[in-house]
This record gives C-alpha cells, structure tokens and sequence, in this order.
C-alpha cells in the first residue's frame, strides 16, 4: 500500500497537469463602427456551412489540445457567418499563436484537431475570402472581415499552457543487507575442543 499511493498521486498530477484549464480568448482593441461580440459557440449547426446568418457575432470553438511541430498547443476554429456585416478588431489569447489556417485545404489538412462536440462541412467556400485581412502579433490576431458567400472561418494554434507533470523516476529499492549465516551444531562441538585445546596447552606451559 506504501508503495501503491506515491504512484496514484504521480499518475494524478499528470493527469491534472496535461488538462490545465485554458484561458478564454477576448476581443480587444474593436472598432467602434465595426465592433463585434465574441463568445464560445454552444449551438448545434455543422461548422463551416454557412448557416448561422448571426451579425456582429465572431465565435469561438475550442477544439482541443494537441501537438503540432513538437509544441503543445490549443486549436480554436473561428467562425463570422453573418448575413451581412463587417467586423474589425484584435483577438487576444492566451498563449503566443503558432499557426493559422484560413483556406479550405489548410482546414481540411488540420482536421486532426477538431472537436468530437462538433460536426464539420468545409464547403468549398470555407475559410476567408480576398478581401478578408488578418495579421498576427505574439498572442494577438488582428481580424478585418466582411461577411460574404459562407462567412469567415480560421483554425488558430497557440501555445499551450497546460504542463504534463513528467512521471517521478522509479524508486531504487535497497538490496537488504547480507545476514550472516547460523553455524551449524557440528561447528559449535568443533568450536569447543579447539576452545579446550588451547587452554589445555596453556596450563601445560605454565606448569613447566
């Protein structure tokens, strides 16, 4: 049992460590004639179809974490379908953004990440159009787009802040210390003549 609860609680931090809570992305820096809500998506409509109609509304899925280039990161899939709209303004997340994806062959090249809450249809209108701009600053995406066809739509990695705990090294255990083995009667009995030999061969010299 000793042995049985350090290995729980190692296998516990790991746990804890690679589900580390992420922090929810926000809008910043919006224009006042092109501002925009931005809020996690909790409907039910299939991703990259077109079919949300939703002005001034930028959503947010996060799809995961996963590794991408030997780096921990988060995807977000980033949704602006609106009737018509435009929407201008920085996104802010909360680790350095690693990637983006914005045509239909990059969507569908990192499909890997997507959620299993979600379902996905890359139409063959998915992701930005020519007129859409985006640039990226450290943890920022600066967005400037207008609503057209099917909408908007980006897969965003950022670093990831959740840390797996690494696994405690196994205990090296101490070989018992070696136990000197019971003589065996015959090397009593064989103990005592010697014993008795000696001493009589002492009283013999201090007799001559």
């Amino acid at each position: 049992m000793s042995r049985l609860l350090p290995r729980l609680l190692c296998h516990i931090a790991i746990a804890a460590g690679a589900t580390a809570a992420h922090a929810v992305p926000t809008a910043i820096d919006v224009s006042p004639k092109f501002g925009f809500s931005f809020s996690e998506y909790l409907g039910d409509a299939a991703l990259g179809g077109g079919q949300l109609g939703l002005n001034n509304q930028v959503l947010w899925v996060h799809e995961g974490t996963g590794e991408y280039k030997g780096q921990l990161v988060d995807s977000w899939f980033l949704v602006f379908e609106p009737k018509a709209d435009r929407v201008k303004g920085s996104l802010r997340f909360d680790g350095r953004i690693e990637a983006v994806f914005d045509s239909r062959a990059e969507l569908q090249a990192s499909s890997s990440f997507e959620s299993d809450a979600h379902d996905y249809r890359y139409h063959r209108s998915v992701g930005l159009e020519g007129k859409d701009r985006l640039q990226v600053r450290g943890q920022e995406l600066r967005i400037d787009w207008t609503g057209g066809l099917l909408g908007d739509h980006v897969r965003v990695l950022t670093r990831s802040n959740s840390v797996a705990v690494p696994p405690s090294p196994p205990a090296i255990e101490t070989p018992p210390a070696p136990v000197a083995p019971i003589p065996e009667p015959s090397t009593y009995a064989l103990m005592g003549a010697g014993l008795l030999a000696i001493l009589f061969m002492a009283r013999r010299r201090r007799e001559d």
